[in-house]
């Protein structure tokens, strides 16, 4: 949990694929209370944009796939990283659902 702290902006914001909107601490709790199945995440298609020197918009695709190998819950994703005293921290992000592919 100390390095979802180290990792996450102390404004951070996430609009998850539900399109529930969380906070730092919401989001740390939702982490240390949930519980996962079987199964792992897989994304692919990054892609990454300087906004400025110490910003940037990281975009990708993603899905669960479960122990089975089917795949479910696709989504589009977006983070904003920025950083501040040489440290990245992720500030913003977002899933969106979308459709297999």
């Amino acid at each position: 949990m100390e390095l979802c702290r180290e990792l996450l902006h102390p404004q951070f914001i996430e609009v998850g694929r539900s399109g529930s909107q969380y906070n730092l601490s919401q989001i740390l709790c939702l982490m240390n209370e949930e519980e996962w199945p079987d199964g792992e995440v897989v994304a692919e298609q990054f892609h990454c944009a300087y906004m400025n020197s110490d910003a940037l918009l990281l975009t990708y695709r993603s899905a669960w796939r479960k122990t089975d190998g089917t795949l479910s819950e696709h989504a589009y994703r977006s983070s904003l990283w920025v950083e501040q005293n040489g440290k990245w921290q992720l500030l913003h992000h977002q899933g969106t659902p979308t459709s297999l592919f």
